[in-house]
């Protein structure tokens, strides 16, 4: 009896080690998913995605779509959805050890990204997001969320982005922090009262016009070369103080920028866009000037 119920427990013991390491294996080899639910069905539906490897695409209505990538394919999927189907939203799932960039221009109420940290390029531009999640995709280098309804983005994980355009929302706050290898920032047209990019040193363009900015410090970026303020709420004084923060740094006439990726950008100069401020006509324009930077108001 005691052999036979030796046997039983390193049995057990045995098959249970297994399953633990099944499972593990499981967990560890979790597919990278990117789910987004649509806000309706009428119509196609469509989105672009770059990397390599065989990538499946399950369209929520049975339709599933397989492919394969080679290094650096760019390709659009698209699909249209039933008229007669009695559904209103459907959720499309992307599942791809090594897709890089997703581009998506079509109307979506949620997008989740977590489960792909291969994630380098993000582009969702016009659509309805009230939130977005990109923490645990470090290696991304450039996001695009303009025009959706975002009142809030945490960057602060984001530590290789160099491009961010969030213009269009209806942003209260912004946390790069973090993103010190940020060059180029656009959140124009959004509710900031507050902006602060004095971690951003690698900073070279910043368009934070139509915004209630009351304030903005610019003495940490060394390296800006763009400032579009336009039609904020900066006061003769507020812009005093900017002047004085900005640095006189000279650059040469054309330099070309590298923004991640494939993507280059080439800037000229030192430039200031003032208008349509408070402040504007009463401000003392020769502080920035003699810096060597130019003016337009």
């Amino acid at each position: 009896m005691n052999r036979y119920l030796s046997n039983i427990i390193v049995k057990t013991v045995f098959f249970s080690v297994l399953i633990i390491s099944s499972t593990g294996d499981v967990t560890a080899n979790e597919q990278k998913q990117m789910t987004m639910i649509t806000k309706d069905i009428s119509g196609e539906y469509g989105f672009r995605i770059e990397g390599f490897g065989v990538v499946s695409i399950d369209w929520g209505d049975g339709t599933i779509q397989t492919d394969t990538l080679t290094n650096g394919d760019n390709r659009y999927y698209r699909h249209k959805y039933s008229d007669n189907s009695s559904i209103s939203r459907q959720i499309i799932t992307i599942t791809g050890e090594n897709i890089t960039n997703l581009f998506v221009g079509m109307k979506i109420l949620s997008l989740d990204v977590s489960k792909n940290t291969e994630l380098v390029d993000l582009i969702i531009i016009e659509n309805d997001l009230i939130s977005l999640n990109v923490s645990n995709n470090p290696k991304l280098q450039r996001l695009l969320c303009q025009h959706n309804q975002l009142t809030t983005l945490d960057l602060s994980k984001s530590i290789a982005l160099k491009v961010l355009n969030c213009d269009g929302n209806q942003l209260k706050s912004i946390n790069i922090n973090n993103c010190t290898e940020l060059i180029k920032l656009f959140c124009r047209g959004n509710q900031l009262t507050n902006l602060d990019v004095s971690k951003n040193t690698a900073l070279i363009e910043l368009q934070c016009n139509v915004n209630p900015l009351t304030s903005l410090d610019l003495s940490n970026n060394i390296a800006l070369r763009y400032l579009n303020c336009w039609r904020t709420n900066l006061s003769s004084e507020a812009l005093n103080d900017l002047f004085e923060t900005l640095h006189n740094n000279t650059f040469s006439d054309y330099v070309e920028v590298h923004l991640g990726g494939s993507f280059f950008d080439h800037m000229e100069g030192k430039k200031v866009i003032i208008r349509d401020n408070p402040g504007t006509n009463d401000c003392n324009k020769s502080i920035a000037k003699k810096k060597g930077w130019t003016l337009e108001y």
